[in-house]
């Protein structure tokens, strides 16, 4: 008998009743002020979990935030509720959108 899955969230759980916790979870922080940086979204995020890497980016020319971020929390149930807990969220007088990171199959060479 194949083991079957079913997809809540970002749980697996087989039919043999094992749960199975999507590791890594990428996300995008958008409509952020110019004035943020790196070490304000850390303690932001690290109110959920571990973040494994984060970064705000920036024009090369000016160094200034384009109003995007890029964090990686290496546990995916964290990220979730980072995600949960933070998007719409007002920060240094902007509301920031917070969402996980979908990639289409073989977009990387996956």
């Amino acid at each position: 008998m194949d083991q079957q899955t079913k997809n809540v969230s970002s749980i697996t759980t087989l039919t043999t009743g094992f749960i199975l916790f999507k590791k890594f979870m990428n996300i995008l922080v958008s409509n952020l002020s110019s004035n943020v940086i790196d070490e304000d979204l850390k303690k932001l995020f690290s109110v959920y979990g571990e973040v494994s890497f984060i970064v705000v980016v920036r024009d090369r020319k000016t160094g200034r935030s384009k109003g995007n971020a890029f964090v990686e929390m290496p546990q995916g149930v964290q990220g979730e509720q980072a995600i949960l807990g933070l998007h719409k969220m007002e920060m240094d007088g902007t509301i920031i959108s917070v969402e996980e990171i979908l990639y289409k199959a073989g977009e990387f060479n996956n």
